[in-house]
């Protein structure tokens, strides 16, 4: 019996109910909701915070890396290495604040889609829905309350009311999502074209190369207060000219010249008794001339050149900078290494030795940083677009509000939680 009473309950039990799950609803919902949004955004934060904190490295200047890992060594230790494998030292470079980059453009796309679905399908009335965000009795004709949403596109069927600001809200929602799309978009590009060089020494008459570029810097005076006038060239033709100072950089041909520091020099000229010129070495296996340029930093305080035909090995020091340069000035025999001469001198000043006379003019060298950014245009662009459309956002946000007519006066519905629809009643200016 009790078999039998199995199978009737096996025949009178209703079917199983199968739960078929849209794939692609379940990731287009993900895709578009404020939880994808906010992680990609809470993520790249982050990530700029940490960047802010931490020293990065310099990129295309080797020698300015090399100061840099050496400084670094000295401030984080044994755990520089470390920190240099992690990518810690260049996380806007870094895979994942690259993956999260592109999780917020997928995140953009997607709600930029949206919101242009949303929009076909906004300008047709549809009823109010069954469990509103706010509702509101009035106690007033519907028509007068229609007459206060100024700001609103109000269209009349024969059971409600609808107001809605279409397509202003829309076009605002959408304008902020394009806007900050672009901005990524100009930031990824940025790297296949945009360049940087940190440091890049330059002296009045002296080019100086560009070598990721192809161009060369070519500096035709730097007074006191640090203003250089300058050419940009490639090849032959001029790309761009115009006078950069600190504080005041030179934005042209979508290239910065910035002026980091303005630094002492010296030009050093050797004569003999006669007058004639007299040829100079910074090394055994450079080039002689009868004019040499010293450029003095913080990290370079000492030069050092050598007069083959008279036999006197120089070495000049930079004493100090402020308010005027001051350098001490040593000279050996090179044959005997006896000391010939050790004085402290101003530019200005000339030195005589052995028969020979060292002359010391004053010069200036500028470091600049050469920034050449051609997309930054589309960056600039995004950024107007995207702050448009977060302003009028704010003064237009996507609302719909329901009036439907009744026996006591209308009643209010809307979507929108955080609208107070008394103020609709009460006559008080509506936001």
């Amino acid at each position: 019996m009790s078999g039998a009473f199995s199978c009737l309950h096996m025949i009178d039990a209703p079917p199983p109910v199968i739960i078929r799950r849209n794939t692609w609803q379940s990731a287009w919902r993900i895709a578009t909701g404020n939880a994808l949004f906010a992680a990609a955004l809470l993520g790249l934060a982050f990530l700029l915070g940490a960047a802010a904190l931490i020293p990065q490295a310099p990129r295309g200047d080797p020698a300015a890396y090399a100061r840099w890992l050496s400084e670094a060594h000295v401030r984080f230790g044994a755990v520089t290495n470390a920190l240099t494998t992690l990518g810690l030292f260049d996380l806007v470079h870094s895979i994942v604040f690259r993956a999260l980059a592109a999780l917020l453009g997928l995140a953009l796309i997607a709600r930029l889609a949206d919101r242009i679905a949303a929009m076909r399908g906004a300008s047709h009335p549809v009823p109010p829905p069954d469990s509103p965000a706010r509702t509101f009795d009035s106690g007033e004709p519907a028509e007068e309350i229609a007459r206060r949403m100024r700001r609103y596109r109000v269209r009349s069927t024969e059971s409600y009311l609808l107001a809605h600001r279409f397509p202003l809200a829309y076009i605002a929602a959408m304008a902020a999502y394009a806007g900050s799309l672009i901005m990524l978009i100009g930031m990824a590009t940025a790297s296949l074209g945009d360049w940087r060089i940190d440091g890049l020494s330059v002296t009045p008459g002296v080019p100086a190369w560009i070598d990721d570029a192809a161009l060369t810097f070519l500096a035709s005076e730097i007074d006191s207060g640090g203003e250089v006038k300058f050419r940009l060239l490639e090849g032959e033709s001029e790309v761009a000219q115009g006078i950069a100072a600190p504080g005041k950089p030179a934005i042209q041909s979508a290239a910065g010249i910035y002026v980091r520091d303005v630094l002492p020099a010296l030009r050093v000229i050797g004569e003999d008794g006669e007058g004639r010129a007299l040829q100079l070495q910074t090394s055994a296996q450079g080039e002689a001339s009868s004019e040499l340029l010293l450029i003095f930093d913080a990290n370079q305080p000492d030069k050092f050149f050598v007069a083959p035909a008279a036999k006197l090995a120089v070495g000049v020091s930079l004493l100090e900078s402020d308010p005027a340069p001051r350098y001490r000035v040593s000279i050996l025999s090179s044959s005997s290494a006896e000391s010939i001469a050790d004085e402290t001198i101003v530019p200005g000043q000339f030195i005589e030795a052995n028969g020979y006379r060292l002359a010391f003019a004053d010069e200036s060298h500028a470091a600049i940083d050469v920034v050449r950014a051609p997309f930054q245009f589309v960056v600039a662009i995004g950024f107007v677009v995207a702050v448009a459309g977060v302003g009028f956002a704010a003064l237009y946000p996507a609302r719909r509000i329901w009036t439907v007519p009744g026996e006591g006066g209308a009643r209010l519905v809307s979507d929108d939680a955080e609208f107070d629809l008394s103020t609709l009643a009460a006559g008080r200016s509506e936001r």
